[in-house]
């Protein structure tokens, strides 16, 4: 449940709602633009409004939103393979591969969070 007062400090275009959650009647001094749509969302459903923050995460994500099979293993193997490991040669060296491999961690988290989201956006934060 929430409240006019709830959607107004949110700042937020409302002019009545009757709170009733994901069902809520609400309506507006006019349409709101997407930024407010997800704000909306935010307030009357949590759960959707993560589901839906979901999927820009995952867009968001530089490359890996479009990459297929192939590119992966392309950029892998530049980059990341045994080989690279092993062409290591000082700590200048292990500290490029390091930032290399951060990045693809970095990248694995955002895609793991923007799946569990979209799959399950009612567990707890």
């Amino acid at each position: 449940m929430f409240t006019l007062q709830d959607l107004l400090n949110a700042g937020l275009p409302a002019v009545s709602t009757d709170g009733n959650g994901p069902n809520a009647a609400t309506r507006f001094e006019r349409e709101l633009t997407a930024a407010e749509w997800l704000t909306y969302l935010s307030i009357a459903d949590p759960v959707r409004a993560r589901q839906v923050a979901s999927k820009t995460t995952a867009k968001n994500i530089p490359n890996w939103a479009t990459w297929t099979q192939t590119d992966w293993a392309t950029w892998r193997d530049a980059n990341v393979s045994a080989t690279q490991i092993d062409a290591i040669g000082n700590l200048a060296d292990a500290k490029v591969m390091l930032n290399k491999m951060s990045v693809v961690l970095d990248s694995l988290a955002k895609m793991e969070i923007a799946l569990r989201d979209q799959v399950w956006p009612d567990l707890p934060e």
